[in-house]
């Protein structure tokens, strides 16, 4: 992703993702998914969530295929607007 950076002017792929926030966040998307589901709803939709991912054709294809909790947390980092950090 540093390559892409560079490529629009940009030192690092950090500093693309920090534009790109800000770009969301200027035009009004979301950043994370509580912005758009109550914490009860995404909580109750959770295991299906997960399932639906790992149950994908395109998961298979990922670079880096997580497990099942990795995947949990892929949503509930998404949920919170963290990064992934493992």
């Amino acid at each position: 992703m540093d390559v892409l950076a560079r490529k629009v002017g940009l030192a690092d792929s950090e500093m693309l993702i920090e534009r790109i926030i800000s770009l969301m966040q200027n035009v009004n998307i979301p950043t994370k998914l509580s912005e758009i589901i109550t914490k009860e709803d995404f909580e109750g939709s959770l295991e299906r969530l997960v399932m639906d991912a790992m149950n994908d054709a395109s998961f298979g294809m990922s670079p880096r295929i997580p497990d099942y909790e990795q995947t949990k947390r892929i949503y509930e980092y998404a949920f919170e607007g963290r990064r992934i950090d493992f």
